[in-house]
């Protein structure tokens, strides 16, 4: 291999290497949204490697886009890999790239801003996920160079596979979750209206949901601690009136009680 040989086995290798990053990214988030990973809780570190890997994809195909404009061979331009059918070059497949490579940005970029976006907004950019990875793998069996390779063959369908995979089980799991009262967000989101709060005593949101943080009923205030306790103490005043045939007048304040011993 030669210096000029270089930018082609760049671009090649970081080709690929996205490829496995978003694969990996999107197995983490589905297996991440499905009872797979945990009933209660998700551990906070497997939604910071989520957010990681998607971070690096941008960095790889910023290094694959680098390496295409570098090469001597086909001779990329800047339009060829931003604009859709502009290269002279495989157009069709180059578009799949440039398609994914826009899904990519947006899906980060929302990522990124969630804490001051919709989550509605940010959901629906999210579920394009799964269109980029199905351009980005038509682009890489169309114009990659090694898609004749049986090694990079079977990867791809194997990573096609556990995400097909993962795709059905999260669709058969959301119904019946929606069945039995809508999903974690939505239940968070009703009992925070209905004074809800987290195990720290703060209204819970999704950020909380992220890091694991799980919902309980409203807590006790002092005011129902001590009407409850009042009660209760009553109710054993009365037990024991039942028992010992009566409470003896002790005038105002304490009332013993005889328990005719």
């Amino acid at each position: 291999m030669n210096t000029k040989q270089l930018a082609w086995y760049i671009a090649r290798s970081s080709g690929i290497t996205t490829w496995v990053l978003a694969t990996a990214s999107i197995v983490f988030g589905l297996a991440l949204s499905t009872r797979l990973v945990r009933k209660k809780g998700v551990p906070a570190w497997l939604n910071t490697l989520h957010r990681y890997l998607g971070t690096l994809m941008l960095v790889f195909t910023a290094v694959h886009l680098a390496a295409l404009v570098a090469d001597n061979w086909v001779h990329f331009g800047l339009a060829d890999l931003l604009v859709p059918m502009a290269s002279s070059w495989r157009p069709g497949a180059v578009a799949w790239g440039v398609v994914a490579l826009y899904l990519l940005v947006a899906i980060q970029v929302t990522s990124w801003c969630k804490r001051w976006l919709p989550r509605r907004l940010w959901h629906s950019v999210h579920l394009t996920s799964i269109p980029m990875f199905v351009f980005g793998t038509l682009h890489g069996f169309q114009s990659g160079a090694d898609r004749n390779n049986v090694v990079v063959q079977w990867g791809a369908l194997t990573g096609a596979a556990v995400v097909l995979f993962l795709i059905l089980f999260r669709t058969t799991s959301g119904s019946g979750r929606r069945r039995r009262g809508g999903s974690p967000e939505d239940r968070i989101a009703r009992l925070n209206r209905s004074g809800g709060t987290a195990n720290s005593g703060y209204p819970l949101d999704h950020e909380r949901l992220e890091r694991g943080v799980q919902p309980i009923g409203r807590e006790r205030s002092v005011e129902d601690g001590q009407r409850e306790d009042s009660e209760r103490l009553l109710s054993l005043g009365n037990h024991a009136e039942l028992l010992t045939g009566g409470l003896s007048d002790a005038g105002p304040g304490l009332q013993p009680v005889d328990v005719g011993l």
